[in-house]
């Protein structure tokens, strides 16, 4: 079942779940209470997360401070623990703001985000759990990565050994 997909941003994945179908991406919006960006639910309809080869990504942080980070796997939707988009968005349904959804996570126990409605829709941040306050998913731990999930795709570079 594992192969490497090579997206249209020149992105290399290593695809280990099958497609998400038009029935289980709607009956996951329905849940969610959100229809998902369409560059998003492209993405899961043909493949559906994995774990990309060019996974470094860099942002700046309030104020002015550059952060560099990395994909450890996009989240799938599919009947497994592993890797799954609906437990993680439930897991975290009190931690993020309402207004957004884990896709990815990283090594050292963040996430991506991606904006859901309003003027955050289609836009990707990174959540990082070591600057969250108890309580309070109001976005003080998010910083802003890219203006799109095709934005954020075709930024990804490969991470090279030190």
């Amino acid at each position: 079942m594992e192969r490497i997909a090579t997206t249209r941003h020149g992105l290399k994945l290593l695809v280990n779940k099958p497609a998400a179908d038009e029935a289980r991406i709607a009956a996951f919006e329905a849940r969610l209470g959100h229809r998902l960006p369409d560059d998003y639910r492209a993405f899961l309809l043909q493949y559906n997360g994995g774990r990309p080869a060019q996974r470094g990504f860099q942002f700046t942080r309030r104020p002015d401070t550059h952060v560099r980070a990395a994909i450890h796997w996009f989240l799938s939707l599919h009947d497994g623990e592993a890797s799954n988009l609906e437990q993680t968005a439930y897991t975290l349904r009190e931690r993020i703001p309402p207004d957004t959804l884990a896709i990815a996570n990283d090594p050292s126990g963040g996430y991506v985000l991606l904006g859901l409605h309003g003027e955050s829709r289609g836009k990707v941040y990174f959540w990082d759990p070591e600057r969250a306050v108890a309580g309070r998913p109001d976005g003080s731990n998010i910083d802003l990565v890219a203006d799109s999930l095709d934005g954020f795709l075709s930024r990804l570079e490969t991470i090279h050994p030190r």
